[in-house]
C-alpha cells in the first residue's frame, strides 16, 4: 500500500489525476466483484484476498501509466514557481 501512495503522487505530480481516477474507478469495479465472489465462499480469507488483488491491480496500473509511454506534454513534472 505504501508503493501505492508513492506511485500515486508521482501520477498526480505529472498532472495524471484524471487518468488515476479512470484507475481507481476500475478499481472499485474489481474489487466489488471480487468480495461478491469470494465472501461467499471464503469469508474473510476471501475478503483480505480481494485486498490484495484490489492492491496489485492499483500498482501494476499506477506503473503503467508511469512507465508506458506518456505524452511527452504529460511527462514533465509541476515546474515549482519562483518568486523574483
Amino acid at each position: 500500500m505504501s508503493l501505492n501512495y508513492a506511485l500515486t503522487h508521482q501520477l498526480i505530480g505529472w498532472q495524471r489525476q484524471r487518468a488515476y481516477w479512470v484507475l481507481c474507478a476500475v478499481a472499485l469495479v474489481f474489487n466489488v466483484a471480487l468480495n461478491a465472489r469470494l465472501i461467499p465462499e471464503l469469508s474473510i480469507v476471501g475478503a483480505a484476498w480481494t485486498t490484495v488483488w484490489t492492491e496489485l491491480l492499483l500498482t501494476a496500473g499506477c506503473a503503467a501509466l508511469l512507465w508506458g509511454g506518456l505524452p511527452a506534454s504529460d511527462a514533465s513534472p509541476i515546474e515549482p514557481a519562483v518568486a523574483s
